[in-house]
C-alpha cells in the first residue's frame, strides 16, 4: 500500500496553487509519496517545498482518501506559504494560481478540492478509482 500527502496551498486571494506535471500534461496539487518513518504533515511540507520552492505551514486536514483498487491512500491538507519563492523542479513544469480549476487535472483532485470548498474536514472516504 502506497501513501501520499498533498496540500491545497492558498494565497491571500483564496486562489489554489497547482503545478503542471513534467510526466503528464495534467495539473496537480503539490505532493507526493510518503517516505519511510516520515510523518504525514512532514511529507506534505517537504513535497510542497521540493515541487514549488515554497515553505508552507499546514492549517488543517481535509481528509484521507482510500483508493483500494490501486492500493493507495492520499492524505489531503490545507496550507499557506510562510517563505521561499516559486521554483520549477524535475517534477513540475509550471506553477499557477487558480480561481477556477483547469480541465486537465489529476484524477480525484476536483473531488478533494470540492470537499475543501464545502468545508469538509478530517473525512475518511473510499474513492472508486
Amino acid at each position: 500500500m502506497t501513501q501520499g500527502c498533498f496540500t491545497i496551498i492558498l494565497n491571500n486571494k483564496n486562489q489554489i496553487l497547482l503545478g503542471k506535471r513534467q510526466d503528464l500534461p495534467l495539473w496537480d496539487l503539490p505532493g507526493g509519496r510518503l517516505e519511510e518513518n516520515e510523518e504525514f504533515i512532514d511529507c506534505a511540507i517537504r513535497e510542497a517545498l521540493e515541487e514549488t520552492g515554497y515553505k508552507i505551514i499546514i492549517d488543517d486536514k481535509i481528509g484521507t482518501y482510500y483508493r483500494n483498487r490501486v492500493h493507495d491512500i492520499q492524505h489531503i491538507y490545507i496550507g499557506h506559504i510562510i517563505g521561499g519563492k516559486a521554483i520549477l523542479s524535475d517534477e513540475t513544469k509550471a506553477l499557477k494560481w487558480f480561481d477556477d480549476l483547469p480541465l486537465n487535472m489529476v484524477l480525484n483532485r476536483r473531488r478533494q478540492i470540492k470537499d475543501f470548498r464545502n468545508n469538509k474536514r478530517h473525512i475518511e472516504t473510499t474513492l472508486i478509482f
